[in-house]
């Protein structure tokens, strides 16, 4: 088997090389996914940015790389909220009083379990349009 040359060097441009391998550099520390995931273990009545940052090992000027303020966080944390509360099921018209119940205890359940959250949505506030679409949907 003939085997060329080049193949067996790999990627030979900075551009290859930042495709084949994810970016230049060490890989990101943080994510969204994370960064939500550090707020939701605390209270979000009293989260601030630079608790967050320092709950997540970072400065907080790089959390703000990720998140621009409050309100991008809180968009975050309303679309994992919505994605857990809401049923995987589309309600029917023979079930949806059975499907609206699962709603109200999935709520009940993640406002407890998410302390402060609750407290958000009730206060007046930007809604997030894609989650306050996604609840409007259904």
């Amino acid at each position: 088997m003939i085997c060329d040359q080049r193949s067996l060097m790999g990627p030979t441009t900075i551009a290859a090389v930042v495709r084949a391998t994810g970016g230049p550099g060490r890989p990101a520390r943080l994510s969204r996914e994370l960064i939500v995931a550090a707020a939701l273990r605390g209270d979000l009545a009293s989260l601030t940015m630079r608790d967050l940052a320092a709950r997540l090992g970072v400065s907080h000027s790089a959390l703000y790389r990720w998140v621009a303020d409050r309100d991008e966080l809180f968009d975050l944390i309303s679309d994992v909220m919505v994605e857990r509360i809401l049923p995987a099921s589309e309600p029917s018209p023979a079930d949806w009083r059975d499907w609206l119940a699962r709603l109200a205890w999935a709520m009940h359940d993640e406002f407890l379990a998410v302390p402060g959250y609750a407290a958000h949505v009730a206060a007046p506030h930007r809604h997030n349009p894609h989650a306050f679409g996604r609840l409007r949907a259904r």
